[in-house]
């Protein structure tokens, strides 16, 4: 009798063990997923696993689905080392369901993915002195520069870039949409580029606090003009 007892009890010591063990691996699993898109309804998803040990995890089946009920498949990618896809966009929150046997149960995700409907449209590029792009007037580069645009939905960041033929050379981000940029940034008796990019953003960019990251992005048209 003790020893079946002895036995009962190091089989339930084992077992806690072997549950603790799994637990601990499970919440050591490291999920990141991405959800991309840009002008347009198709979103580009990428999702990397990573063990306890910091391995990949490559033998993970995961699916993805919008609100209509659609499914498609990611598949992995061993060239980059994660799982990836195209797919069509039809609804806002899109459905992640990763399954692997490093899971006690498939984890699923629901993460928000809008598009924004409409490019921003630039109302006025003009200098301190009044000197406006719109209505063809060179800007003074010795100047302070005032940028505005018409505003997209709620929860939209917006990124200013000013670009000349060969790179970016002035770029911030807001929440706005009018800007002021400051005096001697741009060379006089050039021509400069400038657009929009609307951005709205969902999850964390870093992963600290967030599994997942979800970002979508349309552009205004370029507008280019000429510094005195």
């Amino acid at each position: 009798m003790k020893n079946r007892i002895h036995i009962l009890f190091c089989c339930f010591i084992l077992l806690v063990s072997f549950i603790s063990c799994s637990q601990e691996i499970e919440n050591n699993v490291r999920v990141r997923i991405s959800l991309e898109s840009s002008n347009s309804q198709t979103v580009h998803i990428s999702v990397s696993l990573e063990d306890i040990y910091g391995k990949t995890v490559d033998g993970a089946y995961i699916l993805v689905r919008n609100k209509n009920g659609i499914y498609n498949t990611v598949s992995y990618n061993p060239e980059l080392c994660c799982y990836e896809a195209n797919f069509s966009l039809i609804a806002e929150l899109i459905e992640v369901r990763i399954d692997s046997s490093l899971f006690t149960k498939p984890r699923v995700y629901e993460i928000p993915h809008k598009v924004i409907s409409e490019k921003p449209i630039i109302s006025m590029i003009c200098d301190s002195k009044g000197n406006s792009v719109l209505q063809g007037q060179k800007i003074d580069s010795s100047c302070p520069m005032q940028v505005s645009w018409t505003a997209m939905e709620d929860d939209c960041v917006y990124l200013i870039e000013i670009k000349n033929t060969f790179e970016t050379l002035y770029s911030i981000s807001t929440e706005n949409t009018t800007v002021f940029i400051p005096e001697n940034i741009l060379k006089s008796g050039n021509t400069y580029y400038i657009k929009i990019l609307a951005e709205r953003i969902s999850g964390d960019i870093f992963y600290e606090t967030s599994d997942y990251y979800s970002i979508n992005v349309i552009e205004s048209s370029n507008y280019s003009f000429t510094t005195q």
